[in-house]
C-alpha cells in the first residue's frame, strides 16, 4: 500500500509530441556557436527550418494549380495549424502559383535545350525565368516600385573560363553591389563643432 501511494504522489511525466519536438529543438540548437545570442528572428527562422517536416510547404488550395506536377499530398497544407512556408503575401493566388510553376518548369526546359545543344538558350532561360521570379516576389511583397538595393543578383557566367576568372568575376560583382548597398543605406550626420 505504501508503494502505492509514493506512486501516487510522483508526478505522472507523459511526453507529449510538443514537449519531444520542444526538446529536439533545444539539442539541436545547442550544435550551432553563439546560438544563445540569436536575435529573435535568427530564433524564429531557425525553428521554422527545423520545424519544416510538420508544415506544409504550400497552401491547400494551390493543390488545383498543380494538379499537372507531381507533388505529394503532404506539400499542402490540410490543417488550419500552421501557415504554409511558401504563399501569396497579396491577393493575386493565380500570379503566385504561376510564377511557382514557371520557376519549377525551369527545369524542364534547361534539360529540353541541354539535350538539343542551345546551351546558351539554357543559360539565358535560367537568368530571365529567375528574375522574373524575383520580381513577382518583390511585387507580391509589395516592394517592387520601392527604392530599395536588393540583396541578390543572378548573373550568367562562362563555365568554360578558367577557377580565376570566375572568382574575380563574381568577385567584381559583389563588390559593386556592396558597394551600391553602403551607399543606399549611408546616413549623412552633420557634424557640429
Amino acid at each position: 500500500m505504501e508503494s502505492d501511494i509514493k506512486q501516487q504522489e510522483k508526478p505522472q511525466t507523459i511526453s507529449s509530441p510538443e514537449r519531444i519536438r520542444n526538446d529536439e529543438l533545444l539539442s539541436e540548437k545547442k550544435r550551432y556557436p553563439g546560438a544563445e545570442d540569436w536575435a529573435p528572428d535568427e530564433e524564429r527562422l531557425f525553428t521554422i527550418l527545423f520545424s519544416r517536416q510538420e508544415r506544409p510547404l504550400l497552401p491547400a488550395h494551390w493543390d488545383i494549380d498543380f494538379r499537372d506536377i507531381p507533388v505529394p499530398p503532404s506539400v499542402f497544407g490540410l490543417t488550419p495549424t500552421y501557415r504554409p512556408i511558401i504563399f501569396a503575401h497579396s491577393h493575386k493566388e493565380f500570379q503566385a502559383t504561376t510564377a511557382l510553376i514557371r520557376l519549377i518548369d525551369l527545369t524542364k526546359n534547361v534539360r529540353s535545350s541541354m539535350q538539343t545543344g542551345k546551351r546558351a538558350k539554357a543559360s539565358s532561360n535560367m537568368k530571365k525565368t529567375i528574375d522574373r521570379y524575383v520580381a513577382w516576389a518583390a511585387e507580391d511583397a509589395g516592394y517592387l516600385h520601392l527604392d530599395y538595393v536588393p540583396n541578390l543578383m543572378v548573373d550568367i557566367v562562362d563555365d568554360g573560363l578558367d577557377e580565376d576568372r570566375i572568382v574575380r568575376h563574381v568577385e567584381r560583382r559583389m563588390r559593386a553591389l556592396g558597394r551600391l548597398q553602403r551607399e543606399f543605406l549611408r546616413v549623412d550626420r552633420c557634424v557640429h563643432a
